[in-house]
């Protein structure tokens, strides 16, 4: 017996490696886990979600605690940032190349003057100038944020506007890149009453304008991103409005005319901490992370500005995935795809699909903390070919004897980078980093016992029995 599964074995190192592979994938990043517990850069393959991968783990000194999205720029590179560490702890600008796996900190933002600090949002590239373009929510010559320009090609970073509270402080979504070199965000506090502004702003050198400033009756604290349909921007606020649950509203831009849509309370949804995304022509889609009741987390939503119709369409919930504080993205395929930060099996939160058209929500993957939780931004599809380590670990990792007395061995065409067992009630009775491709483990009570391990930035977990 021992010989055929040795035999099948050297089949999975013979054939089981790949040197590249391309297909259609969900990229993101988690806040929180990982090898560092700074967070990950994880993907999953938009059709086999069981492909589920974290290729790098953030930490110190190069960046960690990511709160935005990652941009996959026309270099086929990813870009993103990072809320804090770095050479001044303050975040930093870093690109990552899925190709080679190589991860580099391009700037590390600082609380002075020029440069910025704490980035909460995403990036956004002018794919004439290939330039890009991203705000943080700190420091620049007044302490209250920065709009910047960074040029891959030159490593060039160029503190663009400082924010002064009088015309926003603290911005947390990202920009929308508009014509004739403008581009369009918000903040969430500053402006004349504190509540946040939208603003544009000219990459050409024309100057920065206050669009409008927003008031807690109709709206206050906005953190997404604007999204446009025709000639309005259609956005949310996560507080104020008639309930102080936030708000739906529109800014028409050929008259600046600002809207109060739609009140969230706490019986449709409430705080909505992403942007709305467009649907066909006009549907938009959104969710919220509270609401609509004490054991609810947050709703997917429709919205159809021209009929002002608002429909909840799923309540989520701890067991498949809670409190969402990012966006939904549609897929080629369809399907808008989102994440969670909290609940699903190990209450790190859950990576979902969500089918506008039969309303059918599918929990894709529970994510933990050793492979990356509680992420706070969207997620980004790419078709990426991506170097690929000694086959994955899902296919080829084996257990025998399985069912056994005892002693079991394990096998794994990978470096096992970490591996733990843990019992049906969920509690961790054993844990190693053998770092070595194969291990002997014994245990003494008879039960069943799910092996997980860690290896290449892939999990893997098996079924094992211990009988008497």
């Amino acid at each position: 017996m021992k010989k055929i599964i040795l035999f099948i074995y050297s089949l999975f190192l013979l054939f089981g490696n790949p040197a590249q592979a391309q297909t259609l994938q969900l990229w993101g990043m988690t806040y929180s886990g990982g090898l560092n517990d700074g967070g990950v850069i994880m993907h999953i393959d938009e059709l086999d979600s069981s492909h589920y991968a974290f290729p790098y783990s953030f930490g110190t000194p190069t960046g960690e605690f990511p709160r935005g999205s990652l941009l996959y720029a026309k270099d086929s590179i990813f870009y993103g940032m990072t809320l804090l560490d770095g050479a001044d702890s303050s975040g930093v600008l870093f690109s990552y190349d899925a190709r080679t796996g190589n991860y580099t900190d391009l700037v590390d933002f600082k609380d002075t003057a020029n440069i910025g600090s704490y980035p909460y949002g995403s990036l956004i590239q002018d794919t004439v100038s290939g330039l890009l373009y991203g705000m943080t929510s700190a420091g620049g010559a007044h302490n209250f944020g920065v709009i910047f320009s960074y040029a891959p090609s030159t490593k060039q970073y160029t503190d663009l506007h400082d924010f002064d509270s009088i015309n926003g402080d603290a911005p947390y979504g990202k920009l929308f890149l508009g014509k004739n070199g403008l581009v369009y965000g918000m903040t969430s506090l500053g402006g004349v009453n504190n509540d946040g502004v939208i603003f544009s702003f000219s990459t050409k050198g024309h100057g920065f304008n206050t669009l409008y400033n927003f008031i807690d009756s109709t709206g206050a604290m906005p953190t997404g991103t604007l999204t446009l349909v025709k000639n309005k921007f259609y956005g949310m606020a996560s507080q104020g409005g008639a309930n102080d649950d936030g708000v739906i509203f529109s800014l028409d831009t050929l008259t600046n005319t600002y809207t109060d849509l739609l009140d969230f309370n706490y019986a449709n949804g409430s705080n909505p901490y992403g942007s709305l995304v467009l649907v066909g022509d006009s549907i938009l889609y959104g969710m919220t992370e509270n609401g609509i009741d004490s054991i609810s987390g947050g709703v997917i939503f429709r919205f159809n500005p021209d009929s002002n119709t608002y429909e909840v369409l799923y309540v989520f919930d701890s067991t498949f995935g809670s409190n969402p504080a990012g966006s939904l993205i549609q897929g080629q395929t369809g399907l808008l795809y989102g994440t969670t930060q909290l609940g699903g099996y190990y209450t790190d939160g859950v990576i979902f699909s969500f089918d506008p058209d039969s309303i059918i929500y599918k929990d894709l993957y529970d994510l933990n903390n050793a492979v990356g939780g509680n992420p706070w931004g969207d997620l980004t599809e790419a078709s990426v070919v991506t170097s690929i380590a000694p086959a994955p670990v899902k296919n080829s990792f084996i257990i025998y004897p399985n069912p056994s007395k005892e002693q079991v061995t394990i096998l794994s065409p990978a470096i096992i980078d970490e591996i733990r067992v843990t019992d049906l009630l969920g509690q961790i009775i054993y844990t190693s980093t053998p770092k070595q491709n194969n291990l002997t483990l014994s245990l003494s009570e008879q039960g069943m016992y799910f092996v997980t391990l860690i290896s290449n930035g892939q999990i893997a977990t098996r079924k094992l029995i211990i009988v008497k």
